[in-house]
């Protein structure tokens, strides 16, 4: 019965290819190399220093860059090729797996962590064969139901109408509520945010990065009901001054106060970290700015890691942090992550002190003032008291300046 099924789907696709005029691109042209990581070599953009990227294609793309020497290099991983009928026989099992963890996930959840259960219907695509599955019926009805291991998805051939030609993750509409939308070719071989630079070697599988990445979407998609916002544009002129410098040092404050076990220490470092982003805000005026990053991108990755990762095994992906702002090639980027990441480590924190913060956001939260409330911290100090090198200083100033 499955390979009739199978037979099926599969003319359907070839009968509406020909009827869409659909045809296969070549591969652009590089190598693969040591690595097995096929390279591809991308012009430098003009005005490197201050290159700010397409919006509309930012979140797909600004994390697949690598600087070297400054040039631009575009990382794809080899990816798996499969012909039509092989992948409607590999999706449904696929996809099963990752709509099974997820809604444990967010039935253990329950709306704990945010007040509302993260449940949204998830789409798993193939970008090359238009195959569809489906957590939950499409409204045209086109996915045939069926049953794999017991649990119910949607499954069959439908193009897909993204949003912009580029993204292979996306939030879209879905019979009426919005789903998270991913393409089964990101997902085997994920190459996104989350790179060995990032996250420790233990984590680096592509499961736990695509589990990471759609718990990211759904908090995105639950954002607007949660604090009144979902998603913001790039961090607006980051090239000021050493807001980038500054930005690194709070950064590294802020991962030695949750690493500390001294309460004494730790308390000590988080005054470090607000004196040192006090100290940049009134400079540089950026209060609004940093804030609106850190409440849409920093509680998205706060969910993620909270969804999957114990209290320990935080700590040790938080502590990888620093090293991996010395890598970011420019103060956009510097600027963006310290928006993502910086928001996460605001909430972990609060989490830390026993705050009550979660259920009180909305879009003119202040993640540092509220953690200062908290502990009761009043009496910020200026620059110069204090000790800068605890926070790799040194370290930063070469970058920086190098």
């Amino acid at each position: 019965m499955r390979k009739i099924i199978v037979f099926v789907l599969g003319v359907m696709l070839i009968l509406l290819s020909v009827a869409c005029g659909v045809a296969e691109e070549s591969v652009e042209d590089g190598y693969i190399n040591e690595e097995n990581v096929y390279e591809v070599k991308t012009e430098e953009p003009e005005d490197y220093d201050n290159y700010e990227y397409e919006e509309d294609v930012y979140d797909e793309y600004i994390y697949d860059y690598v600087y070297e020497d400054d040039a631009v290099i575009e990382i794809v991983h080899e990816p798996v090729i499969r012909d039509l009928y092989e992948t409607l026989e590999f999706l449904p099992g696929f996809a099963v797996y990752y709509f099974d963890r997820l809604q444990a996930m967010w039935d253990e959840d329950d709306g704990e962590m945010w007040g509302v259960p993260l449940h949204v219907p998830v789409i798993i695509f193939c970008e090359e064969h238009n195959v569809v599955a489906a957590s939950r019926p499409d409204e045209e009805g086109v996915l045939e139901r069926i049953y794999v291991d017991g649990t119910a998805i949607y499954f069959g051939v439908k193009v897909l109408e993204k949003p912009n030609h580029f993204w292979s993750i996306y939030r879209g509409t879905w019979n009426g509520e919005i789903g998270a939308h991913m393409t089964l070719q990101l997902m085997e071989t994920p190459l996104t945010f989350y790179d060995e630079n990032l996250y420790p070697g233990s984590i680096q599988d592509a499961a736990i990065i695509s589990l990471l990445t759609l718990n990211h979407y759904a908090m995105h998609i639950h954002q607007p009901h949660i604090m009144g916002m979902s998603g913001t544009g790039l961090f607006p002129g980051p090239g000021r001054g050493n807001i980038e410098f500054s930005m690194i040092l709070e950064i590294n404050a802020l991962v030695f106060a949750i690493e500390s076990e001294d309460d004494a220490e730790k308390l000590a470092a988080v005054r470090d970290a607000l004196s040192i982003r006090n100290a940049r805000r009134y400079t540089y005026n950026t209060a609004t700015d940093e804030n609106l990053w850190q409440l849409s991108e920093g509680m998205a990755i706060y969910t993620e890691i909270n969804m999957l990762f114990s209290r320990n095994e935080i700590v040790e992906v938080i502590r990888h942090w620093p090293a991996y702002f010395l890598r970011l090639p420019n103060a956009q980027e510097v600027a963006n992550f310290y928006g993502y990441l910086g928001g996460a480590l605001y909430g972990i924190l609060l989490d830390d002190v026993g705050a009550d913060w979660r259920y009180d956001l909305w879009r003119g939260a202040d993640l540092g003032v509220i953690l200062q409330e908290a502990l009761g911290i009043t009496d910020l100090l200026p620059l110069s008291e204090i000790d800068l090198e605890r926070y790799g200083y040194s370290e930063i100033a070469a970058r920086v300046r190098g």
